[in-house]
Formats: C-alpha cells, structure tokens, sequence
C-alpha cells in the first residue's frame, strides 16, 4: 500500500514538473520568435517629409534620442485647441535631444485647401497621382496655409508636409487629425501613438492639472528617459 502510494506520489510530481517544463518552454518559444523587432514596422523608415522652406527630412537618418510626429490639419479644431499642450511638450523634448515635429498630409482636401480650376484639370493636385512636381505644387499651397497659422498661433514647433506615400485614411496606420505618434530611433520604429489631442487645456496649471496630459507625459518619460 505505501509503495503504491509513493508510486501516486511520484508521478504526481512527475506531471507537475512536466507542467511546468512545459510552460516555461513555450514561453521561450514566444519571447524567441514574436517579440517586437528592433526593426522597422509600418514601413515608417522609408517615411520622408519636407519642411515649409522645401528641404527633405529622411526621419531614419535622424540622429536624435527620438522622434514625435504630431499629424494635424489646419481646419481640425481638435488639433488647434491642442496647440499649447504640443507646445509645452515640444519644450521638454528638446532638452533631451528628441526630434517633434508637426506634420501634415500633403492631401489638399484634408487641410480644406481648395484647387483652382486649371489645377483641377491639369490633374497637378490630384491627390490619387503621385510624382515630385505634383507634390511640389501642393507643398507650396499647404505651406502658404501653414506659414499663416505660424503666425497667427506662434507655432514654434517645426512643421513638415508627408512625401505623397504617407496618406490618411481610414485604412493607414494615422486615420484621423489630430494624433501623436512616437518613435525610438537607430533604427526607427514606432512605439506608441495617441489617438486625439493630448489636451485642450490652455493655461499651463490648467495643463498639470489633466489627468490626459500627464498620462501623455508619463509615457514620455517611459520613452525618453
């Protein structure tokens, strides 16, 4: 009787550790084979932008800490009222040698610019037709826009118009104004976004005193040690 016992016993312990052999093999398998890669995802390394004076920024080239993309449109009252909250985050990125910019999509209809009629036909801001002089041409009219809301909200933040392969849509990685992407850089790859605007608080007290806007600074300093 006692050596069946201890027979029980034994295998008892036997499948436990079995168990836990298991286990502690499968999760190795998960760790090795579906961690996040160091490497680029959402093809954001071949991302190009341009700034209003027209000169390229290849964000994979950047030798910064980091990078933050702010998407907005000059007609999204979300991304306006937002503005002072970018503006005090901007302020803390640079003492840390993080990039931020804001970015447009250089698709006229989302930043309510309206095409004269020869450029209609012309098809020269057609926004399906991709092509350097076609974007140039729409650079200069989202930049024309831009350049008034510089001066008109004191934007310091630099400001960078999309190469025509990024787009917004409801089927792209940015669907909607206005939303905040951050990047690790060497290589870059994106590792979180806020969808919405950060705060529309506009005073500074105001702004330490929203729960949204620490959260977004939390992960910041998660981030950007």
């Amino acid at each position: 009787m006692m050596a069946l016992l201890k027979l029980k016993r034994f295998k008892c312990l036997f499948q436990v550790r079995l168990l836990i052999f298991c286990i502690i093999y499968v999760s190795l398998l998960f760790f090795v084979f579906c961690r996040p890669k160091l490497s680029s995802n959402f093809g954001v390394r071949e991302w190009v932008g341009y700034d209003l004076a027209y000169k390229q920024i290849r964000f994979d080239e950047l030798k910064t800490n980091g990078l933050v993309l702010n998407f907005y449109s000059p007609i999204c009252l979300p991304c306006l009222a937002e503005l002072p909250a970018l503006e005090q985050v901007y302020e803390r990125l640079q003492k840390k040698n993080i990039a931020m910019y804001i970015a447009l999509s250089s698709q006229l209809s989302i930043n309510g610019i309206e095409a004269t009629n020869v450029e209609k036909m012309s098809d020269m801001v057609d926004e399906e037709i991709d092509g350097e002089e076609k974007f140039k041409l729409r650079h200069k009219k989202i930049a024309e826009r831009m350049k008034k809301d510089q001066r008109d909200y004191k934007i310091l933040i630099p400001i960078i118009v999309m190469y025509d392969d990024f787009k917004i849509a409801s089927n792209e990685l940015v669907q909607a104004t206005p939303e905040t992407l951050l990047f690790k850089t060497k290589p870059l790859r994106l590792r979180y976004n806020f969808i919405g605007p950060l705060s529309t608080a506009k005073s500074q007290k105001a702004l330490l005193e929203d729960s949204r806007f620490n959260f977004a600074l939390s992960k910041l300093e998660n981030f950007y040690p």
